[in-house]
């Protein structure tokens, strides 16, 4: 299975099938006030209704799976999602609790190995300016690329692409993402730029919205 990631900046991108169907939504943003981005992580659904007297509507729906809030100033980088345990929505856990270095002393190792919601423990080693590769027992699991788009909608074009192997369905999908962008973040940065530079400031917190199934996404298609 191949996802695509529409944008370049990967921490600002919906994700989706070869055929442009959103699967996953990444946002950035800043709060007001707040010199501290956050990136909210979204599965989303769509969900077809019957409405009496106005026939079939479909709904766009997002399940919240993770944040991620940058390190600031005097601030260490926390994540808060329930693939880390459901105490860890509130209180968020610095990254090096779950995603782990063979020697946490290195700055330039690039395996990181960590833990999935299916109690397997996986590996993702990073590849210069490409992206990184997704392994389990030296199988490979996934790798997430710049690669060409082989077929479907984005035929020719090159793009972050998420591939993924078969008889690997345990790990779910949005901690594959999840655990990708942090252990791609140093290359996004010297790509992309700071997260301060480009984040867009919003004057509340649009995961409330995202976590009932309204607002941007959570609106009818078709009227």
């Amino acid at each position: 299975m191949d996802l695509v990631f529409l944008y370049k900046n990967l921490l600002d991108t919906p994700v989706t099938d070869v055929d442009s169907n959103i699967a996953y939504e990444i946002r950035t943003t800043r709060p007001s006030g707040s010199l501290i981005p956050v990136t909210r992580i979204s599965r989303v659904k769509g969900l077809s209704v019957t409405m009496p007297g106005r026939g079939p509507k479909r709904f766009i729906l997002q399940e919240k799976l993770a944040e991620i809030h940058w390190k600031g100033i005097s601030t260490p980088t926390r994540v808060h999602s329930p693939f880390l345990g459901e105490d860890t929505v509130e209180k968020g856990v610095e990254p090096h609790t779950f995603l782990k270095r063979r020697n946490p002393l290195s700055l330039s190792q690039r395996c990181f190995f960590f833990v999935g919601n299916d109690g397997i423990k996986y590996r993702w080693k990073t590849i210069e300016t490409l992206g990184a590769i997704l392994t389990r027992d030296g199988e490979e699991v996934a790798r997430c690329t710049r690669r060409t788009v082989g077929d479907g909608m984005f035929l020719g074009e090159t793009k972050f692409v998420l591939r993924i192997q078969p008889g690997f369905e345990t790990l779910d999908v949005g901690m594959m993402i999840l655990t990708f962008l942090i252990v791609d973040h140093k290359r996004h940065q010297k790509e992309i730029g700071p997260l301060n530079r480009w984040a867009t400031i919003h004057d509340e917190d649009p995961g409330e919205a995202e976590a009932s199934g309204e607002g941007e996404h959570g609106q009818s298609e078709g009227g």
